[in-house]
């Protein structure tokens, strides 16, 4: 698979978190990607994901920069047969407006979530070096 980048930003159709999708509670996982900008390490994007008891994942992303833009996606209880973790983020990447050279959609995985959010933090704050960490809630 080649490198993940972004190759062109939309406006965005979704600025603001969905309150239903941000569930404290049911918080599992979150991912923050850093860069080096300035000789110093800089958060660049925070993404958590929550699972609800019924089987729901859903995920917030947070860009950090001037306008704080934010959005969330859902990936559905009742579907099956991918990873709904990398689902959600990626339904939240589009509504922020991002596309890429190589498909994100479809629940492909968190390794290639991982990738997509390194090509964003790249893409919003120019830094060359950047890496996503993972943290289990």
């Amino acid at each position: 698979m080649k490198k993940i980048e972004v190759i062109k930003k939309q406006e965005a159709t979704q600025v603001t978190i969905k309150t239903s999708h941000r569930k404290e509670k049911n918080f599992t996982k979150g991912l923050t990607t850093c860069g080096i900008i300035n000789g110093e390490i800089k958060e660049l994007i925070t993404t958590r994901i929550y699972w609800t008891n019924s089987g729901t994942c859903t995920a917030c992303v947070w860009l950090h920069r001037m306008t704080w833009d934010s959005a969330s996606g859902k990936s559905p209880a009742n579907s099956g047969g991918y990873c709904k973790e990398s689902n959600a983020v990626a339904e939240a990447l589009t509504l922020l407006g991002f596309q890429f050279n190589e498909s994100i959609n479809g629940g492909i995985g968190m390794r290639t979530i991982e990738e997509a959010l390194n090509a964003v933090g790249r893409y919003i704050s120019g830094a060359e070096e950047v890496k996503t960490i993972t943290q289990h809630g």
